[in-house]
């Protein structure tokens, strides 16, 4: 990482206007450009590690004890089943127990009793002739023993759907495509059910208003939860993108329509704000080549969307967190896209919004692009990002995505 030094911090106070009764945001927006005694640890992007196989779009969920458990995901030759403990205090990988399924595109849960419940995914098709199947597969990982067991499946089987965990401890799994499944929508499912821990059964509850994969799923303050875009249906191999949004009620095990957001979008990401508003970025529109930029901000207690700033770089099948300060970062996705002016690549860069403004700043970029990665926020407020798909051969008419099994840390977020 480059870092810029100055004769002093008074010299370019006076040099570029900055006001200083406003040093606290001035170390969080700039201190990545200035080393100053003032701030805080200046932003920067480390390999601190790297896990033992490569991986794209694994799951990445922290265990109670502290240590990191990343599991399938895709390599070379498609989805895998192997898991590994990334310990975050050594910055190091071992192997445990694997899953009993090759799966990607599947869920992770953290369950209430420290067990890790993975759901559905894509797995390969036994026919030599053949692609993926979605599989309605489940398994439990207890980091006690490093060893997974199969759990109850699900009624339909599934990928690209949500799997939300509710306030009473029960896993909310919403639409979805199925892959195996002919007919009407391609596959795409309005199907919703959820699993209860305590007796490790799924049971069905109220239909999605409108069938929908590659979406978000957003627990509110107030218990329920939000869906938003995602793809509809397919027509003649294209999908469908849908602006539609809709809130789930527990209580009632229904689903009521809102409001839809201002974009049609799918491979968006969704957070959580601190005042409950929900944040929605980027992803892929109606009929665009290339992913979107724009953010816009749902609000519970009118259930309606506004628009808010937009990234400084468009992105999709990226990632998002709620940092300790109520910032979100936004880090890595893919970009540009065939026929399009921009070839597709990987992106490298990362952003913060602060809701106080509705303003995005670029932060740092990763050591390298990658889509799909893990990412998760540490107790001490610094991020690991986890393997991920960069994209290699690029061409108008072709590209290879590259599994990658580097693990870089974020620091001086908080």
């Amino acid at each position: 990482m480059k870092t810029f030094k100055v004769a002093s911090f008074a010299a370019l106070v006076l040099a570029i206007g900055i006001d200083v009764n406003a040093s606290s945001v001035l170390c969080f927006k700039n201190h990545y450009i200035l080393e100053d005694p003032a701030c805080a640890a200046p932003l920067q992007t480390s390999t601190v590690g790297t896990l033992i196989y490569a991986r794209g779009g694994p799951s990445a969920t922290l265990l109670p004890d502290g240590r990191l458990l990343v599991a399938g995901g895709l390599d070379w030759a498609g989805a895998v089943s192997s898991a590994e403990l990334f310990d975050v205090v050594t910055m190091t990988s071992t192997l445990t127990g694997s899953m009993h399924q090759r799966r990607g595109g599947f869920t992770a849960n953290l369950l209430s009793a420290g067990k890790v419940l993975v759901a559905g995914g894509t797995i390969p098709d036994p026919d030599p002739d053949g692609y993926v199947l979605s599989t309605n597969s489940t398994e439990l990982f207890d980091a006690a023993t490093g060893l997974w067991s199969v759990g109850a499946p699900m009624s339909a089987a599934r990928d690209k759907h949500t799997a939300t965990l509710l306030e009473n401890g029960k896993i909310l799994v919403a639409g979805g495509r199925n892959y195996g499944a002919l007919g009407g929508n391609d596959g795409v499912l309005g199907s919703a059910e959820f699993y209860d821990p305590t007796t490790g059964t799924w049971i069905p509850t109220g239909s999605l208003a409108v069938t929908r994969d590659d979406h978000t799923a957003t627990l509110l303050q107030d218990g329920r939860v939000l869906v938003a875009g995602g793809e509809s249906r397919y027509i003649d191999g294209q999908s469908v993108v849908t602006a539609s949004a809709e809130l789930y009620d527990p209580l009632a095990g229904a689903w009521q329509r809102v409001g839809d957001m201002q974009t049609p979008r799918s491979g968006h990401t969704a957070t959580r704000l601190p005042d409950g508003r929900v944040l929605v970025v980027g992803g892929w529109g109606v009929e665009t080549i290339e992913p979107l930029a724009s953010a816009e901000l749902f609000d519970p207690a009118r259930n309606t969307w506004n628009p808010t700033g937009s990234l400084n770089e468009p992105r999709g099948a990226h990632q998002a967190t709620l940092l300790p300060n109520g910032m979100v970062l936004v880090a890595a996705g893919a970009a540009g896209g065939f026929n399009s002016p921009t070839l597709p690549y990987a992106v490298a860069s990362t952003e913060v919004y602060d809701p106080a403004t509705g303003a995005w700043t670029k932060t740092m970029d990763l050591n390298q692009g990658r889509y799909w990665p893990g990412l998760t926020l540490l107790a001490d407020g610094t991020v690991l990002v986890v393997g991920g798909l960069n994209i290699i051969g690029t061409t108008p008419t072709f590209y290879l995505p590259m599994p990658l099994n580097d693990v870089e840390l974020l620091q001086g977020l908080q």
